[in-house]
């Protein structure tokens, strides 16, 4: 009864497939700076990249109440969100556009990298602040939730966590020696 049929499961199958193909490959996306165009790419963050874009992101709220009232507040709601994200936001494509690029384990090579990674990164949030637009953003957005690929590092916790799936019941009835 609870079996899924062969459709769906090539359906997911597929889906699974071009998830995969998104986080070897990256994506790249173009900014337009007046006549020119900028790309940059995406690709799947490491640990360290992953933690970093997870503190922002998890200071994003949305008030769902908020946002569903019937009335002039709505509008209010939505840029005060605006103003409380959109910094935020430039900022995690940034940081996942930079991904490790300041990472070594020479230590006085590593501070004069960090130095330069935060003059980078400040530099490549604000270019991403003044050109990327809220219809272009939800595709990146996208992107930085699929290669982020939270459905693996989830899985790896459950193993690393000692969680299992298949716990053992606990009514099962032991017989003594």
């Amino acid at each position: 009864m609870n079996e899924i049929s062969e459709q769906e499961k090539t359906a997911i199958e597929i889906e699974r497939e071009e998830l995969n193909l998104l986080i070897q490959q990256g994506f790249r996306f173009e900014v337009s700076v007046g006549k020119r165009k900028k790309t940059f790419e995406i690709h799947e963050p490491t640990l360290s990249v992953l933690d970093r874009i997870s503190d922002i992101s998890l200071n994003m709220v949305i008030d769902k109440d908020k946002m569903t009232q019937e009335n002039s507040d709505v509008m209010v709601a939505a840029r005060k969100l605006v103003k409380e994200n959109v910094k935020r936001q430039a900022a995690i494509i940034a940081i996942v556009v930079l991904g490790e690029s300041y990472y070594t384990n020479i230590p006085v090579l590593k501070q004069i990298l960090k130095v330069f990674y935060r003059i980078r990164l400040r530099k490549l949030t604000d270019f991403f602040l003044h050109t990327i637009k809220p219809s272009k953003m939800v595709e990146i957005a996208s992107a930085v939730t699929n290669t982020s690929n939270l459905g693996d590092f989830i899985t790896s916790m459950r193993s690393l966590s000692g969680t299992r799936t298949a716990q053992p019941r606990k009514d099962r009835i032991e017989l003594p020696d």
